[in-house]
């Protein structure tokens, strides 16, 4: 079982006791056979908000970090899993965790790090 692809990304896993979260690269790249077109054009064009990047100046990192978010996706909608389930497990650049609670509190209503922050105060 290979896991080159979550190795090449910026993703990192937060604790070894949680390994079985780390998407082999067979799951990884089946979820682009599964994930709907409509889906990886919305991947990348959050890959592109969020880097300011020219597709075709995307290195391996920026590649493996678009299958990683696209398999994120496709197994969220797959699952009754949450993305603040994934980001308690998966450490990632703060860019693509404000991505995600951005999708969270679109999906769900949940309150942003940034929504709590002004309800508290902080």
């Amino acid at each position: 079982m290979t896991q080159q692809i979550f190795n090449d990304s910026s993703f990192t896993l937060k604790s070894r006791e949680n390994a079985w979260v780390i998407p082999p690269d067979a799951a990884v790249l089946g979820c682009m056979e599964l994930s709907p077109h409509e889906v990886k054009l919305a991947v990348m064009g959050l890959f592109m908000n969020l880097n300011e990047e020219n597709l075709n100046n995307m290195d391996n990192k920026d590649c493996a970090d678009a299958l990683i978010i696209n398999a994120i996706i496709v197994a969220h909608a797959s699952t009754s899993s949450t993305y603040s389930d994934i980001i308690r497990h998966l450490g990632m650049p703060y860019k693509y965790r404000m991505a995600f609670e951005q999708l969270e509190k679109k999906i769900h209503d949940t309150p942003t790090s940034e929504d709590l922050k002004e309800m508290f105060g902080m």
